[in-house]
């Protein structure tokens, strides 16, 4: 198994059409193993307002989520979004949030491994 050496965080935002985007990738090390790490202090200020905290907690074998917010991921041997509370700490995975925001402005984030 490939080692993950980063976790990227991402946001794509629609505002009344014009889409946008935003990433950032975080070395594993800036989440201890054990320590709830809150990934919204990444976001860019005008985002911060307006996302629920969403922590990451490093175990040795994955990330767990913690949030207000009903994450997915996509479950490839049913083809479908299922409910995910973790994120496997294997390379090429990852965790979406529901649309956040409001009808004619909203975000959504990612969290992956790479």
């Amino acid at each position: 198994m490939n080692e993950v050496n980063e976790i990227h965080i991402s946001m794509g935002v629609n505002a009344l059409g014009c889409l946008s985007s935003w990433g950032e990738r975080v070395p594993v090390e800036e989440f201890p193993l054990g320590k709830r790490v809150n990934i919204t202090d990444w976001l860019p200020d005008e985002y911060k307002e307006y996302v629920k905290p969403i922590y990451i907690v490093r175990t040795k074998t994955d990330l767990k989520i913690v949030s207000n917010y009903r994450m997915v991921s996509w479950d490839d041997e049913e083809r479908c979004w299922k409910d995910a509370a973790s994120l496997p700490l294997e390379p090429h995975c990852d965790i979406k949030s529901p649309q956040i925001g409001l009808s004619y402005a909203w975000c959504v984030i990612t969290i992956s491994t790479e």
